[in-house]
């Protein structure tokens, strides 16, 4: 399991940081064990802390946590600590207030609990929980995705495909996060190649945007992560969602990957279990603890 736990984690970070990596504005830095991930937009699902995981992609121990975790929240909080310097052709993001979370993970129960009294003891709780899953794609055989009536799903390959995209992420607040739709639209350059790594989806019903899903591929394309699976409300208990599994878990097949991962909240987890996943460790979203979640 540990390895499976390892790909899942590696996938999972590599998709949090691939996008501010590659875009002007934006900000990654290696903070000794922490990787420091900012979209420079007020929006935390963009800014983030990868807890135990350097900016090779590898599982690293934090050299001195309660330090990186400090420095972390002062520039969260508008603040440059020392050694966060300008890159040449790369100026970091205003120094200004922006919300985040940091995504941390654990191979077993003992590890997240020891992990989750680190956190709760520097002012932080647990905003979510994950369980992480994986499934050999030799296990599943080439088959095209059921579609339910009145939903087709298609890659995301115009800026018409990206706005549609980004339309039904926001719609995950109410109001929808305009932040969101900026996030997709200052990334345009890298997701509209005709080949990379992360690979987006939109189903629509009509002419509606009403689901979404990312496809990540790492590990030299042999790990493919599930992403952003997500279906507007009014659209729900519909399948959906599971006709976006399908779709993705198709692609994944298709260029090639050996196996898939995601985290599956405690809703999702049995329906992922049913199409074959299997649990591999825990992933957990801690956030300030005074932080109002919505």
């Amino acid at each position: 399991m540990d390895t499976y736990f390892q790909a899942a984690r590696a996938n999972l970070f590599g998709h949090v940081s691939f996008l501010q990596a590659r875009t002007p504005g934006m900000l990654i830095r290696d903070m000794g064990g922490a990787v420091l991930v900012d979209s420079g937009l007020g929006s935390d699902t963009f800014n983030k802390v990868l807890w135990g995981y350097d900016a090779r992609g590898e599982a690293a121990e934090p050299e001195q946590p309660e330090a990186s975790l400090r420095a972390a929240a002062e520039w969260f909080a508008g603040r440059r600590p020392a050694g966060l310097l300008d890159l040449p052709g790369r100026p970091l993001p205003p120094a200004t207030e922006r919300p985040f979370t940091v995504w941390a993970c654990a191979g077993d129960e003992w590890a997240l609990n020891r992990q989750r009294l680190f956190f709760e003891g520097r002012g932080y709780r647990v905003g979510e929980r994950e369980s992480g899953m994986f499934l050999p794609l030799s296990q599943r055989e080439a088959r095209a995705p059921q579609m339910p009536e009145g939903l087709r799903i298609v890659p995301v390959r115009t800026a018409g495909d990206l706005a549609a995209f980004s339309e039904v992420m926001a719609a995950n607040w109410n109001p929808p996060d305009e932040d969101v739709k900026t996030f997709y639209k200052m990334t345009e350059h890298v997701l509209l190649q005709s080949v990379g790594a992360m690979r987006l989806f939109v189903g629509l019903a009509g002419d509606v945007p009403v689901a979404s899903g990312e496809l990540f591929v790492s590990e030299r394309g042999n790990i493919a992560g599930l992403h952003m699976i997500c279906t507007r409300e009014l659209y729900r208990k519909k399948g959906f969602g599971r006709a976006m599994t399908e779709t993705l878990l198709a692609a994944a097949k298709e260029a090639g990957a050996g196996l898939a991962v995601l985290q599956a909240s405690a809703e999702g987890e049995p329906v992922y279990r049913r199409a074959g996943f299997l649990p591999c460790g825990f992933f957990v979203e801690y956030v300030v603890a005074e932080e109002i979640l919505f």
